[in-house]
């Protein structure tokens, strides 16, 4: 998740502009990340921002992780 003018050259979740969950279960956003299951071919990952301002992702349609701190409320 990131802002709309957010380089494509970078990585989303290395910045502090952004976030990102990798491939090996990584979520983070350049400065705080969690620990969470890994994904790979044909999994289906979502993401979505909640009222409060918490990004969550899903993985095969579970909520894997909630996300949030003072930047979040930037995607608003």
């Amino acid at each position: 998740l990131a802002p709309k003018d957010f380089p494509s050259n970078i990585a989303p979740g290395s910045d502090l502009s952004s976030v990102g969950y990798r491939r090996n279960g990584i979520i983070s956003n350049g400065r705080k990340s969690n620990q969470v299951p890994s994904f790979e071919n044909g999994d289906v990952i979502g993401v979505g921002l909640t009222k409060d301002f918490s990004i969550f992702f899903t993985k095969n349609g579970e909520i894997i992780d909630t996300f949030k701190d003072d930047t979040t409320t930037q995607y608003a």
